[in-house]
Order: C-alpha cells, then sequence, then structure tokens
C-alpha cells in the first residue's frame, strides 16, 4: 500500500477519534449509526459473539470486519459459512477488513473469497490476507441491530430432584 493512502487512512482515523472525543466519547470510528448496519453473531464457547457486519459502503451493503486488537492473526482471517450466506442473501458483494489500530484496510469480492479460500476445521472459511486488495481506511457505520444467525446448542442446567424444593 503506498505511503499516500496510509497517510490519508491515518488523518480520517485521526478526525474520528477527534470528532469523538470531541462529544465525549472514546476514540472510534463510529461516527453515526444507520438501521441499515447489521450485527452478526453466532453462539461460540457458550455465548453469542459478533462475528461481521453488514454495512452500508459506497452505497452498497458489504460484509464487513473491524480489527482493534487483533493478536494470532497474520496471514488470513475467517469467518462463520452462515454470515457470508446471510450477507449474500442481503446484497452484499464483497468484504472489507478494516485494521483500526494500523489504519489500513483490504477488500475481496464474496464471489473470490469463496473461490480462494477454505474450509478449516472449525467450518468457518478462511482466505488468506495476500489475496485481498488494499483500500483506503473509512468509518462505517454502526451497528445498533443484532441479527442471530445458527442454532444454538443446548446449554447444562442444574436438574432438581424430587426430593428438593425449586
Amino acid at each position: 500500500m503506498s505511503d499516500a493512502i496510509n497517510r490519508k487512512a491515518s488523518r480520517l482515523w485521526q478526525q474520528a477519534a477527534k470528532q469523538e472525543s470531541e462529544h465525549g466519547g472514546v476514540r472510534s470510528a463510529r461516527l453515526y449509526s444507520t438501521p441499515e448496519a447489521l450485527a452478526l453473531q453466532i453462539h461460540k464457547r457458550g455465548r453469542w459473539v459478533t462475528v461481521a457486519k453488514v454495512v452500508p459502503l459506497d452505497g452498497e451493503p458489504v460484509l464487513a470486519v473491524c480489527w482493534r486488537n487483533q493478536q494470532g492473526t497474520r496471514t488470513a482471517i475467517s469467518l462463520p459459512l452462515v454470515a457470508l450466506s446471510y450477507a449474500e442473501a442481503h446484497g452484499a458483494r464483497r468484504f472489507v477488513l478494516r485494521d483500526d489500530r494500523l489504519g489500513v484496510a483490504r477488500t475481496i469480492t464474496l464471489a473470490d473469497m469463496r473461490r480462494k479460500g477454505w474450509i478449516g476445521a472449525d467450518g468457518e472459511l478462511y482466505v488468506k490476507l495476500a489475496e485481498m486488495t488494499p483500500c483506503p481506511w473509512r468509518p462505517w457505520a454502526y451497528a445498533e441491530r443484532v441479527v442471530r444467525l445458527g442454532e444454538t446448542k443446548a446449554e447444562p442446567v442444574q436438574l432438581v430432584l424430587g426430593l428438593e424444593a425449586p
């Protein structure tokens, strides 16, 4: 990625942080919210976790992930197939990965993601970061609505014996 794009992305991040701090918030790229933005959650390790968002960007819905303090992922990113399918069914045609710490972003079409990616042992679709194209970092809408995808496994419960009071 060119230095000019990196500098521009860094300036955008700094402007977003300044606007948030002026309004009593914390450093964040969330400048606004919109009803079209959706947080996609799956049930993982006993709780609901947000794995991606569907947000409007450049006039179209995109599947989006934002890294802030990502650790351990250096060469690839994974997404649950159910999140990818949901985004496609709701008009998204591309995926955007935004790294807020570095102020950079990358993109790939969802079709290329399926074509170039692979299914891991965990059932998620993996794609190498090298397959993605650098793009300008930009803020996107904050998602206030949540869509919970997939099935939940039955949570363990404490059984009550007939002799015990409930």
